[in-house]
């Protein structure tokens, strides 16, 4: 049976995870800040969808000049001057990361999707019974980076609570 994540424990190891993550594969010091919105666009937006103990989507989403900048550090060649294959790559696999590292600390069985990677400037993700139960911004020396936490409700769940609005 999937199980709810306590809010509080998730973000500090949420923040814990991105931290490393950044130190490591990009030499990056990140420090979390307060999330006042989403970047302005246009944006790269990388998903990895977790399922099985836990259920939900993890979204990481930046400047297309900040994935340019992973991506250069990351691969170790001059920054893109647009987003290319091998800047989604490196931005899925920031995710992935990230993702993997989360179920890392989860008990029971999780399996992890294939990231997806999206740009542009005028979208919105949405997650059926999704809800978002964290949202971190950081600061990094490449611009800000967002990671959010969606946990996706069983069908039962969202029918509740949608009657209980009703009410």
């Amino acid at each position: 049976m999937p199980i709810h994540l306590e809010t509080q424990t998730l973000r500090s190891d949420l923040a814990r995870i991105v931290q490393d993550i950044f130190e490591t594969m990009l030499s990056m010091e990140v420090s979390e800040e307060a999330v006042a919105g989403w970047p302005a666009t246009p944006v790269v937006t990388a998903s990895v969808q977790l399922a099985g103990f836990w259920n939900g989507v993890l979204l990481l989403q930046c400047h297309l000049a900040t994935a340019c900048e992973y991506a250069s550090v990351m691969q170790g060649v001059e920054r893109p001057r647009a987003v290319t294959d091998d800047v989604k790559d490196a931005i899925g696999e920031l995710i992935n990361m990230v993702a993997g590292n989360l179920k890392g600390t989860l008990e029971g069985s999780t399996r992890l999707s294939l990231p997806v990677v999206v740009e542009g400037a005028d979208y919105r993700v949405h997650v059926l019974r999704g809800h978002t139960v964290a949202r971190l911004g950081f600061s990094t020396p490449a611009g800000p980076v967002y990671v959010s936490v969606v946990e996706i409700r069983p069908k039962e769940e969202k029918e509740e609570q949608s009657a209980r609005k009703r009410q």
